[in-house]
């Protein structure tokens, strides 16, 4: 009868049958969990574990031999005994098959009994036992071996056989290994890995042998005998591994990652050499995390502290962006992402993680956000408002000061139809049109340039805006995807070049109307007995008036003056000042033509009247009034009326300065000038039309 226990890794009982509960006098309930030199051997563990049986619990082949054994009666007896590995890995768990030699059976049926039980153990576990006779050459595999290696049972073992489905680039080696376990003269274990084709399917396996070779005493080779065992899943697992931390590796080094481990039982550290390279430390210092904590700036250190009580649950990252101050100085920004592992019975066990050197991207990020800031700062201080429209999701994005530049709120919606009762339908038909000829992936340019006037929706002002901005089209150019854009308030500029043009046409005017006006006061002043010196003087005083009446239009935008600014000018320029002169009338505005013509008759008037008139007297006086008759043909009326302590009387014969009054405001205002001599002094009456649009609200100065 063979007794059968059954180990795990740590040589405790995880089973035995009937033989072995009489054999050791302990039934199975308590041999369980129990180990086995306590059950055989007992009060002498260090003993067994120095004894033959107890050597052969810690190979990892199968042993067989002889031990001397205490039974439950206490008495001695000699058994024979065998120690087979039988899990993938053969340090997990042993057979160990106990056999009496001194029972009736016998020796020989005791082996044989051990033979069966070792089949089966082989059976169950998948592993091939193979049995070589050095002296005979006889070849003995099990089913299993048969089965692993792909080969019919029928088939009679041998060498060649095996060798012949080994992978032919594993066949040669192999092959010296075995011939070297049969010659050199050592009885100790070899085992090998290696890959076969297998025999009936063609697949390729890796497999591990394990083998032993006695010898007689004269060194000559007796028997070999072995397992051979499929490990195909677990090399390629191993394989897996390894190509997943070769991965990872590339990965960190590509990413300059370093790599760290915390232990949290024994506060220890790991790092890799990246780790090293990236806190600018010495990789001949020992890994800490004080040394860690050294070199993280003072500012920061609050971001990569963690309690160790109070740690996220399982599979939860440890996220921190952080600086460290390298030992010139320089300071670096680093990423940690970190994860907590925990035992089984919850408990934080280690923390492993990488960090990153990330200054680069945070020095980009911090150069995009000052470029975003004078881009806002530029486009708030220009009156600039941005779009943009994503033409395949078909959604338009506006920023605040473009929503601002249409009168709309910052919380409307992007909505081109908010846009379109704004803008006249001739200017929207337009810009549909250049947006077409824009967007065209066969002929258009992508530029986008219009400008037109819009009413703003809160007021109902009306602005003029350019809208200026780029389509962008797919690669193979067949669609456009995007268009981004300005939008600018030009009203001051459009209204700028309107007044630009205004002048313009205002100077060509004036131009021509003091060449009129030269030309009349060259003819009158070169008439016929009149002296050189008093033409001279005549011609001189009327192109300084001209003069003074040009300064005085150029200080409006308009080009225009008041009735009051000439007659104060010219009154004070031939009199000195406006004293004993009295001036009443509405304000009105006159455009370049009329007040050059009307400056010049008021300077005649003025220096008549210091000459010869009311100014040349000392208690003379002048009253000045004028008046707009408001119907369908508006006249201006003035009345120039001075009075003097002398006797005036009409002069024989008109002079010069007569001459030109009567003949400026009869050519070039379409009027009449009528003069009366009084007692007291003159008076003059101007009558002429003036047309609505040269009448303008003006303050009189």
């Amino acid at each position: 009868m063979v007794a059968v226990f059954i180990l795990d890794r740590g040589n405790r009982c995880r089973f035995i049958n009937v033989v072995a509960e009489h054999l050791t006098g302990v039934p199975s309930s308590h041999a369980i969990g129990n180990d086995l030199g306590d059950l055989v051997w007992r009060g002498m563990p260090g003993a067994f574990d120095q004894s033959h049986l107890g050597q052969a619990l810690g190979s990892d082949h199968p042993e067989e031999g002889e031990q001397a054994f205490v039974d439950g009666e206490g008495k001695t007896r000699l058994l024979a005994f065998r120690v087979v590995p039988i899990a993938v890995d053969p340090s997990e768990a042993k057979v160990v098959e106990l056999v009496d030699l001194s029972g009736e059976t016998g020796t020989g049926r005791a082996l044989r009994e051990s033979d069966r039980r070792l089949r089966l153990a082989a059976e169950a576990t998948g592993i091939g036992i193979w049995d070589s006779n050095a002296v005979t050459g006889e070849e003995q595999w099990s089913e299993e071996f048969y089965a692993i290696l792909g080969v019919s049972p029928d088939i009679p073992a041998s060498s060649d056989l095996f060798l012949s489905v080994v992978h032919p680039a594993d066949r040669a080696w192999l092959e010296a290994l075995f011939r070297r376990a049969f010659r050199s003269s050592s009885d100790d274990p070899y085992s090998a890995e290696f890959r076969i084709v297998r025999a009936n399917d063609g697949t390729e396996r890796w497999l591990s042998v394990r083998g032993r070779v006695r010898f007689d005493a004269q060194g000559r080779a007796l028997r070999g005998i072995g397992t051979l065992q499929d490990i195909h899943e677990r090399r390629a697992s191993e394989q897996a591994v390894r190509e997943s931390e070769e991965r990872l590796r590339i990965a960190l080094v590509a990413g300059r990652m370093g790599l760290w481990r915390y232990d949290f039982a024994t506060g220890l550290q790991e790092w890799d050499e990246t780790q090293y390279e990236i806190l600018g430390i010495d990789p001949g210092t020992p890994a800490s995390r004080e040394r860690f904590l050294s070199v993280v700036h003072p500012d920061d250190r609050r971001l990569v502290e963690f309690d160790s009580t109070d740690l996220p649950p399982a599979g939860s990252f440890l996220d921190s962006e952080f600086r460290i101050v390298l030992p010139d100085g320089e300071i670096r920004w680093l990423t940690a992402h970190a994860v907590v592992r925990h035992d089984e019975t919850g408990a934080p066990m280690e923390m492993v993680g990488v960090n990153g050197d990330i200054t680069e991207r945070k020095e980009a990020a911090l150069a995009l956000r000052i470029s975003e800031e004078r881009h806002r700062l530029a486009v708030d201080a220009n009156d600039v408002g941005t779009w943009d429209f994503d033409m395949v999701a078909g959604r338009h994005q506006w920023s605040a000061q473009f929503k601002r530049l249409w009168g709309l709120t910052e919380d409307s919606p992007s909505d081109p139809e908010l846009l379109r009762p704004l803008v006249d339908p001739a200017d929207w038909e337009a810009v549909q049109r250049s947006w077409g000829e824009a967007a065209d992936p066969q002929n258009g340019s992508g530029k986008i340039a219009v400008e037109y006037q819009i009413r703003r929706a809160d007021t109902g002002e009306r602005r003029w805006c350019s809208f200026s901005g780029q389509v962008f089209f797919d690669a193979p150019r067949t669609r456009p995807v995007r268009a981004v854009g300005i939008m600018m308030d030009t009203t001051a500029r459009k209204t700028a070049e309107e007044r630009q043009l205004r002048l313009l046409k205002e100077l060509h005017h004036r131009v021509n109307n003091n060449l009129a006006i030269i030309q009349a006061i060259l003819t009158q002043a070169t008439q016929r007995g009149t002296r050189p010196a008093d033409v001279i003087e005549r011609i001189q005083s009327r192109l300084m008036c001209l003069a003074r009446i040009h300064q005085l239009l150029s200080r409006s935008e308009s080009g225009e003056t008041s009735i009051g600014n000439l007659l104060s000018s010219e009154i004070e320029f031939a009199h000195g000042s406006l004293e004993r002169v009295t001036v009443n009338g509405e304000p009105i505005m006159l455009d370049s033509a009329s007040a050059l013509t009307l400056g010049l008759v008021f300077h005649e008037l003025a220096a008549n009247a210091a000459k010869h008139g009311a100014m040349s007297a000392r208690e003379g006086k002048i009253e000045i009034s004028w008046r707009l008759d408001d119907d369908q043909k508006p006249r201006l009326s003035i009345d120039w009326h001075e009075h003097s302590t002398r006797r005036t009387k009409a002069p024989r014969r008109e002079g010069f300065g007569f001459r030109v009054i009567r003949s400026s405001i009869a050519g070039n205002l379409e009027g009449k000038a009528d003069v009366a001599f009084t007692p007291d002094g003159v008076h003059w009456r101007l009558l002429f039309p003036m047309r609505l649009s040269e009448r303008a609200a003006a303050t009189v100065h």
